[in-house]
């Protein structure tokens, strides 16, 4: 990926759903409004 395309919300948003990946439990402490919030958008 080159730098001048590179957009830290999107990296950061990689690096959630990397870490949600990495422990999935995660997923189940967050409220079920986020669940489905963050879910409908991936």
């Amino acid at each position: 990926m080159s730098d001048k395309n590179n957009n830290p919300d999107i990296t950061s948003c990689i690096e959630t759903m990397q870490g949600l990946l990495e422990d999935t439990n995660q997923l189940f402490e967050i409220p079920e409004a986020q669940r489905v919030a963050l879910f409908k958008v991936a």
